[in-house]
């Protein structure tokens, strides 16, 4: 299954949710998960890549998707593993097209990898359009109205009933007015998960060590990741 995660906004902190989220599902997962970002400082930032290994890496994943040589195992093999369960795939290279080629380019690189992983979280930054090739998708939104009012206007967000986006929304401000329930009347969806991160959360992503943190508290958002695993289509057991 492939998860398509977007931020209309482009302050809805798409990067941070979206590994946060993924890992909390590996943790509880007996399945290998892929997560596909679009920043290619994730992988320097995360792994420890050096630079030139990474811009190798995305050279030559960009000349087989190109030509049509990217099998599933290649895939994989390009792929790094992030933490237990969930593999880290830096598909920054499809930026270097435009239009409808860099959206053939992606699709093409999410069907390779729905063949190879049990859930695929890719990122689609803030291209909607590129829902159509996904299984179910996930808007991250800031907790402002005034910014999803303002990426709203010109433009209608409809979804076939049995498609809904799930709403991923997180609370920054403890003191904000700007509720889950408010939330959901601006945008029609199958479910809003609200995530209340901590500074605890914001230090361990600023130092590198997130995925770290993920281990180490996951338990804490048993709530959300039952919530979440409910919208995917009934989730993973937890782990022994």
């Amino acid at each position: 299954m492939i998860i398509g995660w977007a931020d209309i906004t482009g302050r809805g902190k798409l990067t941070s949710q979206l590994c946060f989220m993924a890992g909390i599902f590996a943790q509880y997962s007996e399945k290998q998960h892929l997560l596909i970002s679009r920043r290619p400082v994730k992988a320097d930032y995360y792994l420890g890549l050096t630079l030139e290994d990474a811009d190798k890496k995305r050279a030559d994943l960009l000349r087989l998707a190109v030509n049509g040589q990217l099998t599933t195992q290649l895939l994989k093999d390009y792929s790094l593993p992030l933490m237990k369960g969930l593999d880290y795939l830096d598909a920054s290279f499809v930026d270097s097209k435009e239009g409808e080629y860099k959206q053939v380019l992606y699709e093409y690189l999410l069907e390779k990898a729905g063949e190879g992983y049990g859930y695929v979280f890719a990122d689609l930054s803030r291209e909607i359009e590129m829902s159509r090739s996904v299984d179910k998708l996930v808007l991250c939104l800031p907790q402002s109205p005034a910014a999803i009012r303002e990426a709203l206007q010109g433009r209608s967000l409809s979804f076939e009933r049995g498609r809904l986006p799930l709403l991923l929304f997180g609370q920054y401000f403890s003191d904000s007015r700007w509720t889950k329930k408010r939330l959901a009347k601006e945008i029609a969806a199958a479910d809003v998960l609200s995530l209340s991160f901590s500074y605890e959360l914001f230090d361990a992503l600023n130092e590198g060590s997130l995925l770290d943190y993920v281990k180490r508290k996951y338990g804490n958002w048993e709530t959300e990741y039952r919530q979440f695993a409910k919208f995917v289509g009934g989730g993973e057991e937890r782990r022994k």
